[in-house]
């Protein structure tokens, strides 16, 4: 053979080589693929199985916010997976976590056919108060379900929470069919029962609870029931126990009633009553007693209290009743952590407050922090500088507590109430003013408003308050006349004010307060001489009205009937009530209205119901 066949055949033997390499290569990228996805599956496999059994152990010791991040990691890596989905959701309900709603709800969706499921589903949004989605939830168990205890149990809850009541004694009663030796429920079964409309139902279930009283483990609960079943019997409306700002707590007094007192006295002795359950019964033995109540009330110092704001409530149903110093001595004894909370260091400052204690309260909320209740610690620190005279350091601190409140209504009512207590009228004011241009029906507020203003003839004052009234009730025609008549004296939103002018006099043409806007109105677009007609035909007694008069007698003025116009002109000058507005456009700047003179009772704007 040659050199150049020997060559040739090399290059060939080389060529075979890497297409052997090629074929090789391809094969081994392959098997790696294979494996490697088989390997990412294993290590999926072993992390999701490693999440579940952490969250075992981690539930098993207590530790509920590990558990919850464990079963995130199983979720995580099997999304859909019942059983992470289910053991997520204990977790989250160990929490208090309104999430686990949220997984409840996936549970179903991914086992629906498990009636446990719906029903633990049923079972959390009543935890969350929804009773909605619960009987949504509940809908959904199947027929045999339905014929476990627990299904009965949540459903009375359910039946409760939304008012039908004779839904959830029909669960109760097949609760104490199904387990007739459970006395709880029982109770809970004659507890519903006394609230019946029927008289002989109702008094067989006060009867059948009375005998509740004999049984250690429910005797607390049945005196609670009893007693606040005898208060609601015993008066209409029901006696309305005030735990906040209130000095008047009661809408109608208690009559004497021995076995509401005696049951009152059975539920005081008790070991274990809480601290609301002490605040009933002052209340009534209060009532019923007079002043012998106040011997009693070191018992508040021992009473139970599932919540430390129970402390904080009970303080300020004592300062209320004038024993401030009876919370500032109980304050002295109490544990500092109790002490610290905010419901207690409020009572605390309102006590030092109601004392007129100023030094105290302002060097006390300054030197405290109150979590949820720092806009109350800064009103109180903005009275108190308002008070020592250092308004920029109020002005400071009142900005602050309204920054904090933005538009909580029921919180900005509640410290309006407490500085009506307080005495602090320019920052009650201003809650007012706040608490108007909150979301929803503000009317009582604004009728507050309305009359403050009409007392300091406070002219911008009242046109804020006639027109949120107006908003509030765009279609009574009081409202509309008193907002209509204020826009046209201060020239603001004319096309609207002559628009209700219109409306309210076609309402009723005889009503004085409606025809002197309507009359101004039209002297204002040109058209005094219809404006008179429409006074002249309303009844004489209206002239009687100070505005009414002075509207009159102004128009007659422009018309050029000064003497005619006299007359009524001096009804107006006699009045005290007119507005600035009013004085000058009736009798003119520069006059002066004689106040010696005897003047009958004036109305000037339209009555708010």
């Amino acid at each position: 053979m040659g050199k150049s066949e020997s060559r040739k055949k090399k290059k060939s033997d080389l060529s075979l080589t890497w297409r052997q390499v090629l074929q090789i290569g391809v094969v081994v990228l392959l098997v790696l693929g294979a494996s490697g996805y088989g390997g990412w599956r294993w290590l999926q496999g072993w992390r999701y199985d490693k999440a579940i059994r952490d969250t075992q152990d981690f539930m098993r010791l207590g530790d509920a916010r590990s558990a919850v991040f464990a079963a995130r990691r199983a979720a995580h890596v099997r999304d859909d997976s019942v059983e992470a989905a289910r053991m997520l959701a204990e977790a989250l309900e160990k929490t208090s976590s309104m999430e686990a709603v949220v997984w409840r709800k996936k549970v179903v969706e991914l086992a629906p056919d498990d009636w446990r499921d719906h029903l633990a589903f049923a079972a959390s949004a009543m935890r969350f108060r929804d009773p909605k989605l619960a009987r949504t939830a509940l809908e959904k168990v199947d027929a045999a379900g339905r014929e476990h205890i627990d299904y009965h149990r949540t459903a009375a809850d359910v039946a409760g929470a939304l008012g039908d009541n004779a839904e959830a004694e029909s669960h109760l009663a097949e609760i104490v069919r199904l387990d007739p030796y459970n006395r709880e429920q029982q109770l809970k079964l004659e507890i519903l029962r006394m609230a019946s409309k029927d008289s002989d139902t109702a008094a067989k279930a006060r009867a059948a609870i009375e005998e509740f009283k004999d049984d250690p483990q429910l005797r607390l609960v049945a005196l609670r029931v009893l007693v606040r079943d005898a208060t609601r019997e015993n008066t209409r409306p029901s006696l309305r126990l005030a735990l906040s700002a209130s000095t008047s707590i009661t809408q109608a007094r208690l009559t004497d009633d021995p076995r509401l007192e005696r049951l009152a006295e059975e539920l005081l002795a008790e070991e274990n009553a809480t601290i609301d359950d002490c605040l009933t019964c002052f209340e009534v033995l209060r009532q019923m007693r007079g002043t012998d109540v106040i011997e009693k009330l070191d018992r508040l110092e021992t009473a139970k209290f599932e919540r430390p704001a129970a402390v904080g409530d009970a303080m300020l149903w004592l300062n209320g009743r004038g024993q401030a110093e009876r919370t500032i001595a109980w304050a002295e004894k109490l544990a500092d952590e109790l002490r610290a909370t905010p419901a207690v260091q409020f009572a605390i400052a309102d006590a030092y407050i109601l004392q007129k204690e100023w030094g105290l309260v302002q060097a006390y909320v300054e030197e405290t922090e109150w979590g949820d209740l720092d806009a109350e610690r800064l009103a109180m620190s903005a009275i108190a500088w308002r008070i020592a005279g250092d308004a920029q350091r109020s002005d400071a601190s009142w900005n602050l507590a309204e920054l904090q409140l933005q538009q909580d209504a029921a919180r900005i009512r509640r410290l309006a109430d407490f500085c009506v207590r307080w005495g602090a009228e320019p920052e009650k004011e201003k809650l007012w003013w706040k608490l108007a241009a909150c979301k929803g029906d503000q009317t009582e507020v604004l009728k507050r408003l309305f009359t403050l203003s009409m007392q300091r003839k406070d002219s911008a004052g009242l046109y804020r308050a006639v027109k949120g009234l107006y908003l509030s009730k765009p279609e009574d025609p009081p409202s509309m006349n008193n907002y209509a008549w204020l826009s046209l004296l201060r020239n603001e939103d004319l096309e609207t004010a002559h628009q209700l002018a219109d409306r309210v006099f076609a309402v009723d043409p005889k009503v004085g307060a409606y025809a002197s806007t309507y009359a101004y109105s039209l002297h204002l677009r040109g058209r005094t001489a219809e404006g008179l007609k429409a006074l002249a035909a309303a009844p004489a007694h209206n002239l009687n009205d100070a505005t009414v008069a002075g509207c009159y007698g102004f128009l007659l003025a422009a018309a050029g009937d000064t003497e005619k116009a006299q007359a009524f002109l001096g009804v107006a000058r006699r009045s005290p009530d007119l507005l600035p507005e009013e004085v000058r456009l009736f009798l003119g700047s520069g006059d002066r209205i004689d106040r010696s003179l005897e003047v009958p009772e004036l109305r000037i704007f339209s009555d708010h119901p």
